[in-house]
């Protein structure tokens, strides 16, 4: 989820979900991505069905020159490591999906933090 809102958030440098897009060749699609709630979902979900890895969305993200959302990535795939054990690779597609549902969780219990204080 915060991968989604860093890159669904239009940039005037133009190193958004626009950019994540015509990496994957999707130039053409960039008008219908526009009508979407989150361009980016959909272009990450894309990106997982491509069998990529995460290492992978590391290093596209790292060629746009969007070091924070890179940083986002790894920091989630250093923190999922130690939970699979020592016998699994990180170079499943499947660790895509882990690593934006491990921000999401993040997302969720910072948002509920943020609620009880508020109170």
């Amino acid at each position: 989820m915060k991968l989604q809102m860093l890159l669904d958030a239009r940039s005037t440098l133009g190193n958004d979900w626009r950019a994540f897009a015509g990496k994957l060749n999707l130039d053409h699609c960039i008008r219908w991505l526009e009508t979407q709630p989150s361009p980016m979902a959909i272009l990450l979900d894309r990106f997982e069905e491509e069998g990529r890895t995460v290492q992978d969305l590391g290093c596209l993200l790292y060629q746009i020159e969007r070091l924070d959302a890179a940083a986002t990535v790894m920091e989630h795939l250093k923190e999922a490591e130690p939970r699979r054990g020592s016998d699994h690779t990180t170079n499943s597609s499947s660790d895509v999906t882990m690593a934006t549902e491990d921000a999401v969780e993040d997302d969720q219990a910072v948002s509920e933090d943020e609620q009880s204080t508020d109170l």
